[in-house]
């Protein structure tokens, strides 16, 4: 009577921080007992935190793993250039933002001496129609 009692990787979950780096993983192995050949027992455990290093994988694993991996090179990269976009059209809105400052109080002043011309024109204009 042969009885074998395997544990192998089942499933697994891999978690990605905000950064796009691997930030936790937990896996889910499947038991198998086996006497002469007919399965006595088959479950599924419930999931366990994993260290990724040295954890067994298959060509298919790696390949999934390559993969996401140029997936996050490329976001990140896409990331990288809609930060500096954005970052560049701030300091456009923020030069524009003083260069509205500048019209404001310019056109103040405008507003101001027109108001004073109006003002001198209004007392010269009583004074040259009475001579």
């Amino acid at each position: 009577m042969a009885i074998t009692d395997t544990k192998t990787p089942y499933e697994i979950l891999i978690r990605f921080g905000l950064d796009g780096l691997p930030a936790g993983a937990h896996c889910q192995y499947l038991r198998r007992v086996v006497l002469d050949g007919e399965v006595l027992k088959e479950e599924v455990s419930p999931a366990e935190p994993i260290d990724l290093d040295g954890f067994p994988t298959s060509e298919v694993m790696t390949d999934v793993l390559r993969d996401a991996l140029a997936q996050i090179a490329l976001l990140t990269s896409r990331e990288n250039e809609l930060v500096d976009q954005v970052n560049a059209a701030a300091e456009t809105v923020e030069t524009a933002n003083e260069r509205i400052a500048v019209l404001v109080t310019e056109n103040e002043e405008l507003i101001e001496g027109l108001t004073r011309l109006n003002e001198q024109i209004a007392t010269t204009v009583p004074e040259t129609a009475s001579n």
